[in-house]
């Protein structure tokens, strides 16, 4: 496993601190938990390009065949919304719709 440092300004760096705490995450399993869609579509795309089969994709992103293919053809900047997700887009529709 590789592993990746971030630098972060004092400012930022102590705003993820105590977001981190508020979540009662360690500050690296929050910045993981914002960029895991992100490196999976990275992965997915890349094993794609050099010509791994969606079979053999799915198993090494840690998703299932149908998944693999979903985040590909969504793209980098498109997130996969949850249930969760959902509802609380649905409030704030609701909300600024009133």
């Amino acid at each position: 496993m590789a592993e990746i440092a971030v630098s972060l300004e004092d400012q930022r760096s102590n705003s993820v601190l105590r977001y981190a705490q508020l979540a009662n995450k360690t500050p690296s399993d929050l910045i993981v938990s914002w960029i895991d869609n992100r490196v999976t579509y990275c992965l997915i795309l890349s094993l794609r390009a050099e010509g791994l089969t969606w079979e053999e994709i799915a198993p090494k992103a840690g998703v299932s065949i149908t998944q693999a293919r979903r985040i590909y053809s969504r793209g980098i900047n498109d997130e996969l919304q949850g249930t969760a997700d959902k509802k609380d887009s649905n409030i704030r529709n609701k909300l600024l719709n009133e």
